[in-house]
């Protein structure tokens, strides 16, 4: 069985990017374009690892992670937060 992985990005083209690069590696993919509800997007597709995008619209990737790691069931849940942009990275590590 396939390592299942949530993809969460509002950006298009790194969605279908990194969509495409996990299942040209055998990953079965689920990927949400950043406004759907992270967690419901987790229950129903239950993955072995989300990658989030920090700039979502609304709530971003860090709050999303926090409201996932704050439910027992999910908190052990790998969360890879991703940005194509470097001040957030950047931002992310002060």
């Amino acid at each position: 069985m396939n390592k299942k992985v949530l993809i969460v990005d509002n950006d298009a083209d790194c969605l279908e990017i990194m969509r495409d690069a996990l299942i040209c590696y055998g990953f079965d993919v689920q990927a949400e374009d950043g406004r759907s509800d992270v967690i419901k997007a987790v229950d129903g597709f239950l993955p072995d690892v989300v990658l989030i995008d920090y700039l979502l619209d609304g709530i971003n990737g860090g709050e999303w992670c926090a409201q996932l790691k704050r439910d027992a069931y999910r908190y052990q849940l790998p969360v890879i937060i991703v940005s194509a942009h470097s001040k957030v990275i950047n931002s992310l590590g002060d």
